[in-house]
């Protein structure tokens, strides 16, 4: 789950069974996803209806072109087509169906893709000091966990965050992750779906966080606290 620097879009199109010609074309061309919101690289279905029957359709995402599909006696087509891996967070993604026999007849509809991320504000400051932990893509999750584990420790501290909604599977949330008393050291920062710590969680989100103490020339420039903490995701 880590952040991509390339949109690819690879369309694979499945003929499919649309509404009947007669209540379609009166409802003129619509195009639909089976849902308002995606994770990166994951299928994703489009239906359309109310164009030319046993023609040609072409559908495009944010103006580039997919594929051509071809439609059904009613005038109804199914596509699947992979979903591109967001930049950051949630990316809006724009997908149209123009019909090849006449031009005019265009439909389109808006999905949200999501990587599943987490972002931790402030990065730099005392380690108890309550932060904002905003995360997305935890698509059907009854619960998102934090797991604090120190360098050498044996088990991690278990936070449970709160329950993501939305379609898109997000939270938003301002929780403390380090008590008062913590000591200095290196600690890994794991967010996932699951109650107990496992480490190197593919389907996790992690942050490096260094907390050091007023011997550090570092330290002794955040005033407020013996201790500061540095958190950095690692990728």
């Amino acid at each position: 789950m880590r952040l991509r620097s390339a949109v690819a879009l690879a369309a694979l199109a499945t003929l499919g069974t649309g509404a009947s010609g007669v209540s379609a074309a009166a409802a003129g061309p619509e195009l639909s996803a089976s849902y308002p919101c995606y994770g990166s690289d994951e299928s994703m279905l489009l239906s359309g209806s109310g164009f030319t029957p046993q023609a040609e359709v072409a559908l495009s995402a944010s103006g580039q072109q997919l594929a051509t599909v071809g439609t059904d006696p009613d005038g109804g087509f199914t596509a699947r087509v992979q979903a591109p891996g967001a930049f950051f967070g949630t990316t809006l993604l724009r997908f149209t169906a123009t019909d090849g026999t006449h031009r005019t007849l265009r439909a389109g509809t808006t999905v949200r893709i999501a990587t599943t991320d987490v972002v931790v504000t402030p990065t730099i400051g005392g380690p108890a000091r309550v932060r904002r932990i905003r995360a997305w893509g935890f698509f059907d999750a009854r619960a998102v966990y934090a797991h604090v584990k120190r360098r050498g420790a044996r088990r991690a501290r278990n936070i449970r965050l709160g329950t993501p909604s939305g379609a898109c599977g997000r939270l938003d949330i301002q929780r403390r992750l380090f008590s008062a008393g913590v000591r200095p050291g290196a600690y890994t920062l794991q967010f996932d779906t699951l109650r107990r710590y496992y480490p190197n969680l593919e389907s996790g989100v992690s942050y490096f966080v260094a907390i050091f103490g007023p011997a550090s020339s570092r330290a002794s420039a955040w005033p407020g606290g013996s201790l500061t903490a540095a958190f950095a995701p690692l990728p």
